[in-house]
């Protein structure tokens, strides 16, 4: 059998095939950010709901009506022109009002879940990371007031401190921590028997 002495020279690199190859370095966002794009049904959801924001941002301001004028004449009015949504029965144009109302539960909705986020965070991590008694006594407070329902404990703040935005903002800020701190106490738990911990403490590390 004859051998071919080109079957045994070592294959030369190519360089540029080889770097066409390799895929770029990207931050965590990135990739979340491309994830998502190849998500159709998210990328709906997502510019739907910019959409939303936009108009009750943007809607009210260019809007000829207030959320309160009152026209008699008009009352229970079709889909027209002149108002694209129609009226109610005073007379009041309901496209103006529920973009008024978009705007208020927005901000219900962000600030309460901002609210949910800060508190939850800082009494779970605090709760998880200390642990022994801190974290006996700051759990027996959870479930004592997870025991209640988190509707009434809104009913009764908002009788107490009257109807208003801001003080449904308090209500719901002071009840509606409790899920996301016991989450955020269980990851920190844990993530406090992982070898990093260990090797953090054993070199010195402070809290």
């Amino acid at each position: 059998m004859e051998y071919n002495v080109e079957m045994f020279k070592p294959i030369k690199k190519d360089i540029e095939s080889a770097e066409a190859i390799v895929r770029p370095s990207v931050t965590y966002w990135q990739d979340a950010w491309r994830r998502l794009k190849q998500n159709r049904g998210a990328m709906i959801g997502l510019w739907t709901i910019v959409a939303i924001i936009a108009i009750a941002i943007f809607g009210p301001m260019v809007s000829p009506y207030s959320y309160s004028d009152q026209s008699l004449e008009d009352q229970n009015q079709f889909c027209s022109s002149k108002y694209w949504l129609g009226t109610d029965d005073l007379g009041r144009d309901l496209l103006t009002r529920i973009m008024y109302g978009a705007r208020i539960s927005l901000t219900v909705g962000f600030l309460a879940s901002l609210i949910n986020l800060t508190v939850g965070v800082v009494y779970g991590g605090i709760s998880g990371f200390y642990g022994g008694r801190v974290d006996n006594v700051m759990m027996r407070i959870v479930e004592v007031l997870n025991a209640i329902p988190m509707l009434l404990y809104v009913i009764l703040l908002m009788v107490i401190l009257e109807p208003g935005l801001q003080n449904i903002l308090i209500a719901l800020g002071l009840v509606y921590w409790l899920g996301m701190a016991r989450i955020v106490r269980g990851q920190v738990l844990s993530l406090k028997e992982q070898d990093f911990v260990l090797a953090a403490r054993t070199i010195g590390a402070s809290n």
